[in-house]
């Protein structure tokens, strides 16, 4: 699902969610296992942030505790 975007409404701070492309969206880290279930999944980040930044932020990167 990498950079499947589904369009949405906006609501509520719209300036934070708006992407470099001035779309409004929100990043969604989502793990799944070699059957395609999902193991995790963490909604926590505006349209702006860059996949990189996403995971180094993430609490599956702390979980994991790789590097930076």
């Amino acid at each position: 699902m990498d950079r499947t975007l589904c369009r949405l409404p906006h609501r509520g701070k719209y300036n934070e969610f708006v992407s470099r492309k001035s779309q409004t969206q929100i990043n969604v880290l989502i793990v799944c296992d070699w059957n395609k279930n999902l193991v995790y999944v963490e909604p926590e980040f505006t349209g702006r942030t860059q996949d990189n930044d996403m995971f180094n932020n993430s609490v599956l990167h702390e979980e994991m505790k790789l590097p930076d």
